[in-house]
């Protein structure tokens, strides 16, 4: 799935997550195995690999290229200056070469036409998804216990032929289902692989229960864990200006922190929460503002939109990523699969990425698209559709910001002196004056502090001057 072009590791977890929901909608079981190959890389035997490569019709000048490659290779270890003796190289693709990705996948392409094959897999409509395969991740999917153990036996039987291990000690297994019965084992040769309640498959958390607290959770840890290392670091308020530091800030945490958001689905409200109160926390410290702020204000001052928001826009654009994908590609036609069976209403009840995204597009008023798409195929292009996008998300919290803003009294000058979703003139004249570094911080202490229900608020900027502090921060 991965080292492809329009693939990533993420379509192997949109297509085993969608799987998955596709049985939870029927009501089935389905089980999940995960299972980790050792030192997948480093074990891929040189002889093997040059018949496969053989098998699949490559001569002439590219195929002595590969063979003279891999052929007397030796190597050594040098550790304090020491040089050891050189060693004969017979299994292993280079490290660090761009090719080695590749020819693995090579490797281990004849196992996932056996798995395919098998008809021992799990089934959509007549997709056959029972191995998404990330590189040397490969995941196995299938409805009954039998056809599980038969595409275990299958994998291990490869890893004989051709040279390669698979550990059963850190392979997983996952069984979705609700109902109380007896598990069989499942077995790696002799060995039993143990079944979780969650696991990770592509850096992306999966729960046996759909109980995605502990992602949130650790998806909150990481993103003030990597915050307060990069302000450790010297990008820090008090050093660059909070637009410079707010936009590092998103790129590294929140690109770390969010791995895999696209496929969040089901989020609850305390979930939702726990994220928001992360970001708040973010935005106050990347202005230098006190922990107690009000933050409804501080968002709103470096141009910040909810992380519920965030988190929609990821999805949306992973949809058209997908709606963009050529129709040869397993992600494409496992969307247009989910598509028709949630508009053709074949289920009671509808789960997962497809079902989160109408509702998001819903709320965005972006709907006709998805009804374009399913009637004429037709779908705006990536550049397209990141615009329109942005610019509706953009549109929808302007709208609830003014709501936000007319109807609590505490808004009452702070709408005069900010009423859009973009970062205060404060930060934007320190762009091109550094050294009014301490005046723009104290700008925005105010007006992320001063209400007009305080006493003399009017005269909390200057107690002698007549102009009311809104006009006198708007002239800023």
């Amino acid at each position: 799935m991965a080292y492809q072009k329009y693939l990533s590791s993420i379509y192997a977890s949109f297509n085993l997550q969608e799987t998955v929901h596709h049985y939870k909608e029927r009501n089935s079981s389905i089980q999940v195995t995960l299972l980790d190959s050792k030192r997948a890389f480093d074990t891929v035997d040189h002889i093997g690999l040059k018949i496969k490569i053989n098998d699949l019709g490559i001569d002439g000048n590219l195929w002595k290229l590969l063979d003279h490659m891999y052929r007397d290779l030796k190597s050594c270890v040098r550790c304090n200056n020491v040089t050891s003796r050189f060693f004969s190289l017979e299994r292993g693709v280079r490290q660090g070469s761009a090719l080695s990705a590749k020819l693995y996948l090579i490797y281990i392409n004849d196992l996932i036409d056996i798995l395919s094959t098998s008809g021992k897999g799990a089934v959509m409509l007549d997709l056959n998804v029972g191995c998404p395969v990330q590189a040397d991740d490969i995941a196995l999917i299938s409805p009954t216990f039998s056809g599980m153990q038969c595409m275990i036996d299958i994998c291990y039987n490869y890893s004989v032929k051709w040279k390669f291990e698979f550990s059963p000690s850190k392979s997983q297994v996952l069984i979705f289902s609700k109902r109380t019965e007896t598990y069989r084992d499942l077995k790696l040769n002799t060995d039993i692989i143990p079944v979780c309640n969650s696991v990770k498959h592509v850096g992306i958390i999966l729960d046996a229960r759909f109980n995605s607290t502990e992602r949130t959770l650790a998806a909150c840890r990481t993103i003030r864990s990597v915050c307060m290392s990069i302000i450790r670091m010297g990008v820090h308020p008090s050093l660059l200006n909070p637009i410079t530091c707010s936009k590092i800030i998103v790129q590294l945490c929140y690109s770390k922190g969010l791995y895999g958001c696209k496929l969040w689905n089901n989020l609850t409200k305390h979930e939702l929460l726990l994220l928001e109160r992360t970001h708040r926390y973010v935005c106050k410290y990347v202005q230098g503002l006190p922990r107690l702020t009000r933050t409804d204000k501080c968002t709103s001052l470096l141009g910040w939109i909810p992380i519920e928001s965030i988190i929609n826009i990821n999805k949306l654009l992973f949809f058209g990523r997908l709606c963009n994908m050529p129709s040869k590609h397993l992600p494409k036609n496992v969307l247009m699969s989910r598509l028709l069976v949630y508009y053709h209403k074949c289920t009671e009840n509808n789960f997962g990425f497809v079902n989160d995204v109408i509702q998001i597009m819903q709320k965005y008023d972006l709907v006709g698209h998805i009804e374009k798409l399913i009637s004429t195929s037709y779908f705006p292009k990536q550049k397209q559709w990141k615009s329109i996008v942005k610019n509706r998300v953009y549109e929808y919290e302007e709208n609830i910001l003014k709501q936000h803003l007319d109807s609590d009294n505490d808004f009452e000058y702070f709408k005069h002196i900010h009423n859009s979703i973009e970062p205060h003139r404060a930060w934007t004249i320190l762009r091109q004056y550094p050294s009014l570094n301490f005046q723009a911080k104290f700008i925005i202490s105010l007006c992320a502090l001063v209400r007009p229900s305080e006493p003399d608020a009017e005269l909390l900027l200057c107690h002698k001057c007549g102009f009311s502090m809104a006009t006198q921060l708007c002239t800023f």
